[in-house]
């Protein structure tokens, strides 16, 4: 097992826990500022001058500061070895030694990263109170992230979230015609300010731009948590928007080894933070034949004890399927069966193209947490305001001291347009499900005509999805097996016509 060698100074110098990326596997380092303090890897007894000094590291791109290896091979301390070559590291086991000066302090203690920092503090306490009367030693523990390639002191890199770069690449150009979004039409602030009277619009400009409760105001938990059936305020926690709510709980709740389950496809988002985080991610398919449900036996055997978070979301992103009452218990006896947490990604669920609004998973399971936001439904993504609730009291707390490591708070002014949204839901969201419907209706009625248009006018056959039935009235079936230059020649035409 890898060993931590701690050196102290005379004085309390600030504590950084890190994590040091060796070959892809990542390991906790602490770096303490004014005293050399690493994690080391293996130095063989010959590459050790008689000073203690290394002559040559194994891994020299480490850069490791030369004073960190006094203390190997020091004919004074006989007892302290070398460190032990790299293995496939536990996150959560270290063996510590800690040496104050030249005196061994502890050995061969077993902690738990979070217990690491007060380990050292009150070794140094304890050493420092005998020798230095009167010595008030104050430490600090912080987690430092550095997102790059070849960073020597590194966490996990964010993949491309693919879908968000392909919007910052086009959805901002000039005379652009957005048929891409999933969410509708925006909202002004003068419609929304119209919905009330004078003394409303006084008020908002007479707003104050300084900080906002990080959890947000209770006057707008409470009318979020009336979204739903079983909830109050302080079951809220308000964040910038669904994406910062998907950070904070990951950040929260996952560590390197962990792993989370995720839907295939879906919005890569929490994904990405997981795999930042060292987590492994399992996506568990979602199949048109199976009418986008996901495969419960399958997903059974995906979850294990290191299983942290199984996500969904209801309605699904992009398909729009939703999850049944008895779904959502049969995913939640899973996740409980091996101690993970049921999250649920529902910021389309009040999108209600048909019929009524589904049920929330959070009001069918009691343990479950869920995400929501002002975008998807409501045209207000300019505002940034987005929630997780949960029951988790403790939970909710560590994500409000996550958030003082993002955006602290919220924004003033849209806190209050929030509020505004959501004593007049009805008026804001009938107009654009409206366009929705028609939308939709359009874009099914163009299909059929443009196949037969290709058919009869460019002499090239595609099968339009009413065929099928009009569950499928939106698709267009393509074949590709058939002779590479027809298929080539055939594609021509429909980028062509697709163009012109």
């Amino acid at each position: 097992m890898p060993s931590i060698f701690v050196s102290l100074a005379d004085t309390a110098p600030q504590l950084d826990l890190w994590w040091l990326s060796v070959h892809g596997i990542y390991r906790p380092c602490i770096t303490m500022r004014k005293a050399p303090l690493t994690l080391l890897p293996q130095t063989p007894a010959s590459e050790v001058r008689e000073d203690g000094e290394p002559e040559d590291l194994l891994h020299p791109q480490y850069q490791l500061p030369a004073s960190c290896f006094a203390y190997i091979g020091d004919p004074a301390h006989p007892n302290v070895e070398a460190p032990l070559p790299w293995k496939s590291l536990r996150n959560d086991q270290l063996e510590v030694l800690i040496i104050v000066g030249r005196e061994v302090c502890t050995c061969g203690m077993h902690l738990d990263l979070e217990s690491i920092g007060c380990f050292i503090s009150e070794a140094y306490r304890s050493i420092g109170g005998g020798k230095r009367k009167g010595s008030d030693l104050s430490w600090s523990c912080k987690c430092s992230f550095s997102f790059g390639k070849d960073g020597f002191m590194s966490h996990y890199t964010l993949p491309d979230a693919l879908l968000d770069r392909w919007f910052a690449e086009f959805e901002f150009l000039p005379g652009i015609r957005n048929l891409a979004a999933s969410g509708p039409f925006a909202v002004t602030t003068q419609e929304l300010l119209a919905l009330e009277g004078a003394e409303t619009t006084v008020r908002y400009l007479a707003l104050g731009l300084d900080y906002v409760e990080n959890p947000g105001n209770e006057r707008l938990r409470q009318a979020i948590a009336d979204l739903y059936t079983t909830l109050e305020a302080g079951d809220i926690r308000i964040t910038s928007g669904a994406s910062e709510a998907l950070l904070l709980l990951v950040w929260t709740m996952l560590q390197p080894g962990d792993n989370i389950l995720v839907e295939d496809p879906s919005f890569a988002n929490i994904a990405g933070v997981a795999q930042s985080r060292g987590a492994e991610v399992r996506p568990f398919p979602l199949r048109m034949e199976q009418g986008w449900k996901a495969d419960l036996e399958q997903m059974s055997h995906l979850v294990d004890q290191r299983t942290r978070l199984i996500s969904l979301t209801h309605a699904h992103h992009p398909t729009g399927t939703l999850l049944q009452v008895e779904e959502m218990r049969a995913i939640a006896r899973i996740a409980e069966r091996v101690g993970a947490l049921l999250v649920s990604d529902e910021v389309f669920r009040l999108s209600a193209l048909d019929g009524a609004v589904a049920p929330s998973v959070i009001d069918v399971v009691e343990h479950a947490v869920v995400i929501g936001d002002m975008t998807k439904s409501w045209g207000l993504g300019g505002l940034r305001v987005g929630w997780i609730a949960s029951r988790h009291q403790a939970l909710l707390q560590q994500v409000s001291a996550a958030r003082d490591y993002s955006t602290v708070c919220g924004n003033a002014p849209g806190e209050f347009l929030a509020e505004v949204t959501l004593r007049h839901p009805a008026q804001l969201m009938a107009p654009r499900l409206s366009a929705a419907r028609v939308n939709r209706q359009r874009l099914a009625d163009a299909i059929e005509p443009f196949c037969r248009y290709l058919a009869e006018e460019k002499r090239l056959l595609l099968l339009p999805g009413h065929v099928y039935g009009k569950a499928y009235e939106q698709f267009i079936r393509i074949g590709f097996g058939c002779r590479t230059e027809l298929f080539k020649e055939g594609l021509t035409t429909l980028m062509q016509e697709l163009q012109g």
